[in-house]
This record gives structure tokens, C-alpha cells and sequence, in this order.
């Protein structure tokens, strides 16, 4: 799927300026605790410990196998509740968009949004 993407000064007005937005980080929870937005919410792809065995495996077994093992890890119920608690928060704040977000390239929350 393709989603729009903004850029991050865009992104960073839409905070500023809307505190009625629907702002999900879909970070691990020790990278929200580092440092988040206020008002945003945090929904985690990858929790802790799944962010720590996917980074130790794409430092061994490269991209693809870390990715693989991400997917293996994010499915199920797990995948589930997740997808859940994402659609509720957005539907929380029907009259605004939402915006989602993780960090560098955007993978998780191009899968967040898929």
C-alpha cells in the first residue's frame, strides 16, 4: 500500500498546532520512555525485547533475516490487540487525521498504516 508521508517539519507543526490529533508512535516502549511527543500515544510494533532479538539478528544475519523474524514475531493475537488498539485510538478523533510515526526510514509505521 502506499500511504502519504510527510516531512518531519510538516509533522512537527501538526503537533504543535492540533492537540485533537490522533498521534500514534509506534516505537518500542524504551524509546518512548527516551523521549516522545506530548499528547502522543504510544502503540509499539516491536516491544523491547523483540526490537533488541531483531537488531541482534539483522547484526548477524543481515536485513532480510531480521525482517523476517520482525514478521514472525508481530503476528497472531499479538498483531491483533495491536491493530485494535491503533484503530480505536483513531476512531476516538474521527473529525481529525491521524498521524503515525516511528523513527529513521519508517518501516514500522508503513506497517502500522498497512
Amino acid at each position: 500500500m502506499n500511504h502519504p508521508t510527510i516531512p518531519a517539519a510538516e509533522a512537527f507543526s501538526l503537533l504543535s498546532a492540533n492537540n485533537q490529533l490522533a498521534v500514534i508512535d509506534v516505537r518500542s516502549e524504551g524509546e518512548y520512555e527516551k523521549a516522545h511527543f506530548e499528547n502522543t500515544l504510544n502503540i509499539p510494533i516491536l516491544s523491547d525485547a523483540h526490537r533488541h532479538d531483531v537488531g541482534l539478528t539483522y547484526k548477524t544475519e543481515g536485513s532480510e533475516a531480521a525482517k523476517a523474524l520482525g514478521h514472525k514475531l508481530v503476528s497472531g493475537d499479538y498483531k491483533e490487540r495491536m491493530i485494535r488498539q491503533w484503530c480505536e485510538s483513531i476512531k476516538s478523533r474521527p473529525q481529525h487525521p491521524a498521524l503515525v510515526f516511528c523513527w529513521r526510514e519508517g518501516l514500522r509505521s508503513r506497517l502500522a498504516q498497512d
